[in-house]
């Protein structure tokens, strides 16, 4: 009510103002040469209407005639609309003189500014508060403050008309309204001590606060951090914070909120009286004295405070390997801050004793140093040490699976608390599970991991890998137990001991045997498996089935590239067992030797007499043996040379392979290859041919070689040629040479000249 009254005032006091401007401000109105009527803008007349003038009138441009002398008085002055001409005449007849009369300006470009709450553009205007009623005298300002005439959150919305203002040249311009909308309600928020912030619903982002009335700073949240705006414990006044929601495009700023805040109160070390009662650190019990429950606590940079609860604090758990400090304050009130914080300093624990370690074979606490060192088996009641080492069992006298902890600190003095303690774990290894280590037959291993060990005596102990080859530990005679434990680690004791028994071999499947796998050097194979064998042509890295389709067929094993060649530096093997079946372990193994291949024969072909040289009755040949699948029919080669003769082709290059026989204790030899040119095809008719007339071969050259009976063959010589007189049978061939035997024969037939 109190700001409508104010309102009122302000109204009535710029109507007053603006009736005597109205009253006083006259434009002299513009004075025709002639004295003919002028018009007057200010007060939108036309003067100088006499009788002397004109003896009728028109305002509204010759529609309507008025008599200028009413009563014998002449009108003088008369009121026009502008926009529409004024006319004037001295008779009472005809169109009359027109004078222009021009229509009013375009209202004013002024625009309320919400912000800064004025009317921009007011140069010149007139301002209106009551409809038009009364105006104000003209602005000469740029800007028009109505920051005094916004309706409050209660009142109603004011409208304000404006217009330009006469001059001597133009009438008042047309009306404008402006709105001034009335102010928004004070926005709600109260100061929370607690966490030095502004809250509240009128805290918003289309809010807006100062702290001196006159900078406003924008809203980012729905809270507002007063920290920094919070007086200082050495002053005495309060700050108070006002708050008010932003002015928009169309509507001002709300009506503001004014928020207390009071100063910091003092920490409380400044603020107890007497040394005495301060608070401090006790290095003995660890402990915050002298503290109450108005009080709360940060640790080191931490600025989350904990609230006191009693008379002491427990520090123990804040203590470390480096000098912090406590913060100490009172707590914030229902009208009031947190005080300020006395920074309390705690001393760095003594260093733990990280040489402190488990004799995991002696089964001590070692690197203890005597009055300076205390243990303890539960990290709350400790002993004082007095040697450099301290059983274990004495601490805890039975060891187990399960994990005890032993606890070493340096003891506390008066200046300095005791270490953090070092903690060291003891504890006995589980024993290996005889579900997870254990024996497999099949690969004659053991089932283990590297964190096992293994031993035949329990006195010298092996480590494990993820399985233990037992191939070496199986006796063909008995079982043999093997003992596997968890080995000890830096933590834990090894575990008690699980035994493996590990069946013993049976007797390999050749010695003794009836029927078994054989070996023969003749045709090169191991015959005689079956699905229960197994075999191995590395010297035992892998093993094959005895029914392993790939490398087996009906039972039999192919070794002819298993044999050594003969440049071999060492004799080859191969080695046949029963394989492991259930609970049955693989049986002892037997080795077949295989000697190394003789060196192949140094042969020769001799193609005059289709002899082969340098062969023996040991050896054999072939005319069809395969080198790549090693198939092919060999004979035995008799006496000292090889007739080729009959092994010759008309067709083709014949290669024969020769080697030195197996004998039952050694394979057949590295082949020797020798190729037999193809025999040359028999002169043709047109080549040789007989002349019976002069009893001479014709076309037959020093090449060939003739034969009277096919058998005894004469190379020719044109010196002393054959005489072939009478009834005769030749037989002519190309000779053999040394790469070619000789060609095949033509038949040439002589007879008795008559």
């Amino acid at each position: 009510m109190r700001y409508f009254n104010h309102y009122k005032r302000k109204v009535s006091s710029m109507l007053v103002a603006a009736l005597v401007a109205t009253s006083v401000s006259v434009i002299p109105a513009a004075v025709s040469a002639a004295g003919a009527p002028v018009v007057n803008y200010v007060n939108e007349t036309v003067t100088g209407v006499t009788y002397d003038v004109a003896h009728q009138y028109s305002v509204d441009n010759g529609a309507t005639w008025k008599e200028v002398k009413v009563s014998g008085v002449d009108v003088g002055s008369v009121s026009i609309v502008p926009g529409t001409n004024f006319k004037y005449r001295l008779s009472t007849t005809g169109a009359g003189t027109s004078l222009t009369v021009p229509a009013r300006p375009v209202a004013p470009a002024s625009a309320l500014n919400s912000t800064t709450e004025t009317i921009g553009t007011a140069t010149g205007i007139q301002v209106s508060l009551d409809g038009g009623s009364n105006w104000s005298s003209t602005v000469t300002g740029a800007t028009y403050d109505v920051s005094s005439l916004i309706p409050a959150s209660n009142g109603t919305n004011l409208v304000v008309k404006v217009r330009k203002a006469a001059t001597s040249t133009a009438f008042t311009s047309v009306t404008k309204d402006i709105t001034l909308y009335k102010r928004a309600a004070t926005p709600t928020a109260t100061f929370n001590p607690s966490t030095v912030k502004i809250e509240g619903a009128g805290v918003t982002t289309a809010a807006e606060y100062s702290t001196n009335g006159t900078l406003w700073n924008k809203i980012t949240g729905t809270t507002i951090d007063a920290t920094n705006i919070v007086p200082a414990s050495t002053v005495t006044a309060s700050t108070y914070v006002k708050l008010r929601i932003k002015p928009t495009s169309t509507a001002s700023a709300s009506q503001q909120l004014s928020i207390e805040i009071k100063p910091r109160g003092k920490s409380p070390i400044n603020a107890i009286s007497g040394t005495a009662n301060d608070p401090a650190f006790s290095v003995t019990t660890e402990e915050l004295i002298n503290v109450d429950n108005t009080m709360e606590y940060a640790v080191g940079a931490s600025t989350t405070y904990t609230a006191v609860t009693g008379t002491k604090i427990d520090l123990s758990s804040k203590l470390g390997t480096a000098n912090t400090t406590v913060k100490l304050r009172y707590k914030a009130t229902s009208t009031n801050v947190a005080s300020d914080a006395d920074s309390i300093s705690l001393a760095k624990r003594a260093t733990t004793p990280t040489a402190v370690a488990v004799d995991f074979t002696k089964e001590q606490v070692k690197n203890l140093v005597s009055g300076s060192h205390e243990i303890s088996a539960d990290g709350v009641t400790y002993s004082s040490v007095s040697a450099a080492t301290y059983d274990v069992t004495n601490l805890i006298p039975s060891l187990s699976t399960t994990a005890k902890n032993i606890y070493v600190r340096v003891k506390a003095t008066s200046s300095v608390p005791a270490s953090a303690p070092k903690v060291v774990s003891v504890v006995r290894e589980a024993t290996p599970l005889n579900t997870v280590v254990k024996f497999n037959p099949t690969t004659e291993t053991i089932t283990a991991s590297t964190k096992l060990e293994y031993s035949l005596d329990k006195t010298v102990w092996t480590a494990g890998a993820a399985s233990i080859d037992a191939k070496s530990l199986i006796s063909s005679s008995v079982t043999v137990d093997v003992y596997v434990r968890t080995k000890a680690t830096t933590t834990k004791f090894h575990s008690d001991n699980l035994i493996v028994t590990l069946p013993k071999k049976g007797t390999d499947p050749v010695d003794g045997v009836s029927g078994g796998p054989s070996l023969s050097f003749a045709t090169e194979k191991l015959s005689g498996l079956t699905a229960s064998h197994q075999v191995t042509l590395d010297g035992g890295k892998t093993w094959f089935d005895g029914n392993d389709a790939k490398k087996v067929v009906s039972g039999v094993v192919d070794l002819k590239n298993v044999i050594p060649v003969s440049t071999a530096k060492a004799l080859g093997k191969v080695g046949v067992r029963f394989k492991a079946s259930g609970s049955t372990v693989s049986s002892a193994v037997y080795y077949y030797t295989l000697p190394i291949r003789e060196v192949k024969p140094v042969v020769v072909a001799f193609y005059p007499t289709n002899t082969i040289y340098g062969v023996s009755d040991k050896m054999e040949y072939s005319t069809n043996y395969n080198a790549k699948t090693g198939a092919g029919t060999w004979t035995a080669i008799t006496g000292s040379t090889l007739d080729f003769t009959s092994l010759l082709s008309t067709t083709a290059v014949v290669k024969v392979s020769i080697r030195v026989k197996a004998t039952g204790t050694a394979p057949a030899s590295d082949i020797a290859s020798v190729d037999l040119a193809k025999v040359a095809a028999k002169p043709t008719t047109k080549q040789i041919s007989a002349n019976d007339t002069d009893n001479v071969i014709v076309g037959i050259t020093n090449a060939h070689e003739y034969s009277l009976d096919g058998t005894t063959w004469t190379t020719f010589n044109l010196v002393s040629p054959p005489v072939l007189s009478g009834n005769k049978t030749v037989f002519v061939r190309v000779k053999a040479t040394d790469k070619a035997p000789a060609g095949d024969k033509i038949q040439l037939t002589f007879t008795t000249n008559p």
